[in-house]
């Protein structure tokens, strides 16, 4: 499940995931996506990975096709999780995104997460 959560910036496209991810939940992300950029011409994730299940196939399919549609969007992505899986990803997703600057934070340092995508703190 995928919940959308409020910063206090509002360019950023916040979110908690917990267990399976579903359709609905890839087609609330892609509403919230499209609401920002009515007021924001760039913008940047946050997503917190609590524990991550599985994506159901439609999902993925959604999500996939709502990335590639606006991965030019989005300037900055900060991932908040203690999964080594999950950081073991970071390269890819910079070789994959090269003008995305992506940067993975443990739970210890999730202040430091939101403080960085709000673009007051840097980390790699």
């Amino acid at each position: 499940m995928i919940t959308l959560i409020s910063l206090d910036c509002p360019s950023v496209v916040a979110m908690t995931i917990e267990g399976k991810i579903e359709r609905q939940d890839i087609d609330q992300i892609g509403q919230e996506i499209e609401q920002k950029l009515q007021q924001h011409p760039r913008l940047q994730a946050y997503v917190e990975v609590k524990q991550f299940g599985w994506i159901t196939p439609d999902a993925l399919l959604e999500d996939l096709k709502i990335g590639f549609n606006h991965f030019q969007d989005f300037d900055k992505k900060a991932v908040v999780c203690d999964a080594r899986w999950i950081k073991s990803l970071l390269p890819v997703a910079r070789q994959l995104f090269p003008s995305l600057e992506v940067a993975c934070f443990s739970w210890a340092e999730q202040e430091q997460a939101r403080l960085w995508i709000a673009g007051n703190q840097g980390n790699g």
